[in-house]
């Protein structure tokens, strides 16, 4: 077993893990870890579209979007895949 956010992961059969929180809800780790990193390129993106036409906030947002993007990376490492 492995510790997730408080959750305890169990090895599955086809060697994903395996939550029983997530299977209620439909859903496995790996669907929610690519789904998460969706969501942080997405983040990512948004940011640099708006540090483009902002003023004064333009190297605030650039760092969140740098942020997000480590974010991104380090789901990327998790899942094995580019999104």
């Amino acid at each position: 077993m492995i510790p997730f956010s408080g959750a305890v992961l169990k090895k599955a059969p086809a060697g994903g893990f395996f939550n029983p929180l997530f299977s209620i809800l439909g859903m496995d780790v790996q669907d929610l870890l690519i789904r998460s990193q969706e969501n942080e390129i997405t983040k990512h993106l948004v940011y640099l579209k708006l540090a483009g036409i902002a003023g004064k906030n333009r190297q605030v947002l650039q760092k969140i979007a740098r942020e997000e993007m480590k974010h991104y990376r380090w789901f990327a490492k998790k899942t094995g895949r580019e999104v």
